[in-house]
């Protein structure tokens, strides 16, 4: 997944405050599916948008 958002001129920064727990829990997540916290998270984002788009 990192390759489609390698391109700087195609992005935008996203920054969230959360807890201590809730990074620790994302972290292990990350972890647990060999994945970079940043592509952890990207693809959380798109599975929760495309099954939306899916209920519309």
């Amino acid at each position: 997944m990192t390759e489609a958002y390698s391109n700087n001129d195609n992005q935008k920064r996203i920054s969230i405050l959360v807890t201590k727990e809730v990074h620790r829990s994302i972290k292990l997540h990350a972890l647990n599916a060999d994945q970079s916290m940043k592509d952890y998270i990207i693809s959380l984002i798109m599975n929760q948008v495309n099954q939306e788009a899916l209920q519309e």
